[in-house]
């Protein structure tokens, strides 16, 4: 069955990014892109008798808004009703998406996705993997794609995901893993030499493991977003990393780590749900049954 990718568009310069990076990666992974832009009316703020003539204004002005954008043919726009969070969850859940793709719209002190907005509703319930790209992003190189790696169940299944995206675009694959300091580190040389000890340890056990499938291996000490954060400013093209483990079976439910990455990283995060076989029986599946 061929894949599908949704990509939200409201003609922002953030959803332009969105598609322009949603139609590359279908185009690599032989997927068919649909575009959703979403049209709303305020019923309860409305006199009788001007909701349905409202309601068509909007949808006209939604469709005149997804016929205005220049997408290659091939993709397939919808025009759907009601608030565009539900709008793309609808789709990816009619459609059986792969991969939702939506861009972000702002970046303030505290970040790119405020409470109550697209992105962060879709981290919070969408049936698919959740991109979200800032403006600006949809067409830088693609050289690098770096994946939040911890060894539990919801990395690797974003493991798994990065694989085959990096396959598919023919990218070097970097796992990043964040060596955390032991008992809260600190200056006292026994620890600081400790904490360097596991960090090694750590290093060489991945490197061991990312070996078997070509990856590079980054090892970072500190605490887990900012140095994740760190290791992706330096040539990191695409984020992936696993959701928390709570939530609707196969959906996306970001937690701190996965919000705060997807809030402040300097490129494209991809969430990925936690596999279906984890939460069912509490260990890790062969292969996580998440492809691109």
């Amino acid at each position: 069955m061929t894949r599908t990718f949704i990509a939200g568009y409201d003609g922002s310069d953030a959803a332009l990014a969105a598609v322009t990076l949603a139609h590359r990666l279908a185009r690599a992974a032989g997927a068919e892109l649909v575009v959703v832009t979403a049209h709303a009316t305020a019923a309860h703020l409305l006199l009788p008798g001007t909701e349905h003539a409202l309601e068509e204004e909007a949808r006209a002005a939604a469709e005149g808004l997804l016929g205005a954008l220049e997408v290659p043919a091939g993709v397939t726009r919808v025009v759907r009703g009601g608030g565009p969070a539900r709008a793309l969850a609808e789709v990816a859940q009619e459609e059986q998406a792969s991969l939702v793709v939506v861009g972000t719209t702002h970046h303030g002190p505290l970040g790119r996705l405020a409470p109550g907005s697209v992105g962060e509703r879709l981290l919070h319930g969408a049936p698919c993997p959740v991109l979200v790209v800032p403006p600006e992003q949809g067409d830088r190189e693609l050289r690098t794609i770096a994946v939040a790696y911890d060894r539990r169940p919801e990395s690797h299944a974003a493991l798994d995901m990065a694989r085959d995206l990096a396959a598919a675009l023919h990218t070097r694959l970097v796992l990043v893993a964040v060596a955390e300091p032991l008992l809260g580190g600190g200056w006292d040389t026994a620890m600081l030499a400790a904490d360097v000890k596991a960090a090694l340890d750590l290093e060489e056990e991945l490197q061991a493991f990312a070996s078997s499938f070509g990856a590079e291996v980054r090892v970072v000490r500190g605490h887990a977003v900012p140095s994740i954060l760190e290791a992706c400013a330096d040539g990191v093209d695409v984020l992936v990393c696993g959701s928390r483990a709570y939530g609707p079976l196969h959906a996306v439910l970001a937690g701190s780590v996965s919000r705060a990455l997807a809030d402040h990283a300097p490129c494209p995060v991809l969430v990925v749900p936690r596999p279906v076989e984890a939460d069912v029986a509490g260990t890790l599946p062969e292969r996580a049954q998440v492809v691109l």
